[in-house]
């Protein structure tokens, strides 16, 4: 099986995206739909590597696959050429959602019910919006980052931010240019009091929902 993984063997179809560690493919692999992430050797000022960063996606997989959230599965790795294969999800994601505005309460069910899971594991996600594909009425985080929880970089003090600026989004998705979204030369995203009050309001619908989202995670 390892063999049909093998980079004579993959057909790249397009660039689907480019994060902090690496840049995402779709492929073709035996006429099946699947996503190569090759990894990158570029630096970011505001996050640091404190491994190699395919060891890290693949260490991070390992803890993923245990916690109360989707994920694609991670089909191969190659860490002498640093690149990893893993299962396509197919659908929208978070990102092109919110750029339309057609983000519905159902999705802010599922990331609030995941977010509040995850801090009782220690663990942050890159809650960032385009690391999420919903498809079929799933919600599937389609990244392998995880850090230690903070706070400071939580769903609620910093994802939901991008989650809710709807007119920042798509201005981002058309132009690619971060200032739409994040404070001047950081990875923290811009909080205006629209969003605070988008904020309010939503939380105030969750908060309530709590008890029930948690049995159904």
């Amino acid at each position: 099986m390892e063999n049909i993984f093998r980079k004579e063997n993959i057909k790249i179809i397009k660039a689907i995206g480019k994060g902090k560690s690496g840049i995402s493919y779709l492929c073709e692999v035996d006429s099946r739909d699947v996503i190569l992430k090759q990894m990158h050797n570029e630096m970011i000022d505001y996050y640091h590597f404190q491994k190699s960063k395919i060891q890290l996606e693949i260490e991070a997989y390992q803890v993923l696959e245990k916690l109360p959230i989707k994920i694609p599965k991670l089909l191969y790795y190659n860490i002498e050429n640093e690149y990893l294969i893993k299962e396509y999800i197919k659908g929208e994601t978070i990102a092109e959602c919110i750029a339309k505005g057609e983000l519905s309460f159902n999705i802010f069910e599922k990331i609030y019910s995941w977010a509040t899971e995850l801090e009782k594991q220690n663990v942050n996600i890159d809650y960032f919006p385009n690391n999420f594909v919903f498809s079929e009425d799933e919600l599937y985080y389609i990244d392998y980052e995880i850090n230690e929880y903070t706070a400071e970089w939580n769903f609620l003090n910093w994802g939901i931010y991008y989650w809710l600026n709807y007119e920042g989004f798509s201005k981002f998705m058309q132009t690619n240019d971060a200032q739409h979204i994040n404070i001047f030369n950081t990875g923290k995203p811009i909080k205006t009091d629209q969003l605070e009050e988008r904020k309010h309001v939503l939380l105030k619908k969750l908060e309530n929902l709590l008890p029930t989202l948690l049995k159904t995670s």
